[in-house]
């Protein structure tokens, strides 16, 4: 997914921030796969509810997901499948 253009570069400066707060470099990321996080209304529609950074490491093993909302401010961070 593409970010939102007001968003994006805050979003990425978010995330690179919250890795480098967990000491994971740049050379051990592989890929970044953002997603938006959304949820349903009364009327059926959706909603914004923020965004989801899924870092992947060069090695394969697991992924850190960051939790961002929808002003890209870091919500939470944790593992998934990490070895």
């Amino acid at each position: 997914m593409n970010l939102p253009p007001r968003q994006a570069q805050v979003c990425r400066d978010a995330v690179r921030d919250a890795m480098a707060a967990r000491n994971v470099t740049a050379e051990w990321i592989r890929r970044v796969h953002y997603q938006a996080i959304r949820s349903s209304t009364r009327t059926g529609s959706t909603r914004l509810q923020g965004f989801e950074a899924w870092v992947f490491p060069k090695d394969g093993g697991g992924t850190i997901i960051v939790e961002l909302s929808t002003s890209c401010r870091v919500t939470r961070v944790w593992a998934r499948g990490a070895r």
